[in-house]
């Protein structure tokens, strides 16, 4: 199955467990609403914290990881300045 996002995933994942909310968000120790937010599309990139823990929750092979979030990657790298400018920036 081909998933529109991560957390259309997370969602597919979690319903398929048969996990609540409140239940499936306290393994990664998060609150119920962050994985609702996720979950939604109201937060399309999780922090790489989270990231990594739902990954390790969901026993997601790193394949299917990778594809799953290199699209938020591309985007928020294309908004924000590089590392390189920001330092150049900093150390004026």
């Amino acid at each position: 199955m081909k998933y529109r996002s991560f957390g259309h995933y997370v969602t597919r994942a979690r319903k398929q467990r048969g996990h609540s909310i409140r239940h499936f968000a306290a393994r990664p120790g998060v609150a119920p609403s962050t994985i609702s937010r996720l979950e939604e599309g109201s937060r399309s990139l999780p922090h790489a914290d989270l990231a990594l823990a739902l990954i390790e929750h969901l026993d997601l092979d790193t394949a299917t990881a990778i594809g799953l979030l290199e699209p938020y990657q591309r985007l928020v790298q294309a908004s924000l300045p590089s590392l390189a400018e920001y330092l150049d920036i900093t150390t004026r």
